[in-house]
């Protein structure tokens, strides 16, 4: 039985507010006639400027928008923040946590990270959370320690919205270098196992998705392991024409039913 494969579209900082309306016109066309909601499902990411218009542009349609990032609190003091809430009277539904960018550029921890988690599930936002080691952590044999450790404070406490897990190795993020599948069925099944050991009636409304220099030709390498639902797709989500692409071959292709 094939599973429903998650895809999300990270379009980083790209795209005007123009830019992103058209590039989403120009999806639901490509899509349109042939794309199943129930096996794939189809989430995009613009900046933060362009939700509000991406997000009209897609009402009536099965494709959610997310936000790239969030801070903690509702409204208040916080100059160039923008909340859970925010985002969700925007008209996101998701949001990407965590993302090594984040870590590395704008020092975020485990820690902070929790709390995000928790500040988008009160605001009624599904979560995407980003792990994933550095090629040193990688060429140390570091990677499921690293994986691991980066997993300890979120499954601490409760599971109170939704959480989706992406798995994206730090080294291959924008790099064209990728993993082997059969590497990231390995890890993919690592966070299973540790969702299922803390989370027992969950381990199997958590996805692990795969994150780092995906595209359609090597997608359905990935979504043909049993424990990857999905991808959080970069660059090649940038482009209409591959991200339909994609689509195309995670609905062909589809990731096994666990």
């Amino acid at each position: 039985m094939q599973g429903r494969a998650l895809l999300i579209g990270n379009w980083k900082m790209n795209k005007t507010v123009e830019g992103s309306a058209g590039h989403a016109r120009t999806l639901i066309r490509a899509l349109e006639d042939w794309w199943d909601p129930k096996l794939v499902q189809v989430v995009l990411a613009p900046t933060a400027l362009a939700i509000a218009a991406v997000g009209r542009i897609l009402a009536g349609t099965d494709i959610a928008v997310a936000g790239q990032n969030l801070e903690l609190g509702t409204e208040g003091a916080l100059t160039g923040g923008i909340s859970g809430y925010l985002l969700y009277e925007a008209g996101a539904r998701w949001v990407i946590v965590g993302h090594s960018e984040r870590r590395q550029h704008f020092a975020e921890d485990d820690a902070l990270i929790t709390e995000k988690v928790k500040a988008a599930w009160q605001a009624g936002l599904n979560a995407v959370v980003c792990i994933g080691e550095t090629e040193a952590e990688r060429n140390q044999g570091a990677t499921e320690r690293v994986v691991r450790q980066q997993l300890n404070l979120l499954l601490a406490g409760p599971l109170k919205g939704g959480l989706t897990i992406a798995y994206e190795p730090v080294w291959a993020i924008g790099s064209g270098r990728v993993p082997e599948p059969e590497e990231v069925a390995e890890i993919a099944a690592i966070i299973h196992g540790e969702v299922g050991a803390r989370w027992p009636e969950a381990e199997n409304r958590v996805a692990v998705l795969y994150g780092g220099s995906v595209n359609a030709k090597n997608l359905g390498g990935f979504l043909n392991q049993a424990d990857v639902g999905g991808a959080l797709i970069g660059g090649a989500s940038l482009a209409a024409g591959e991200m339909a692409a994609m689509v195309r071959a995670a609905q062909q292709e589809g990731p096994r039913a666990r």
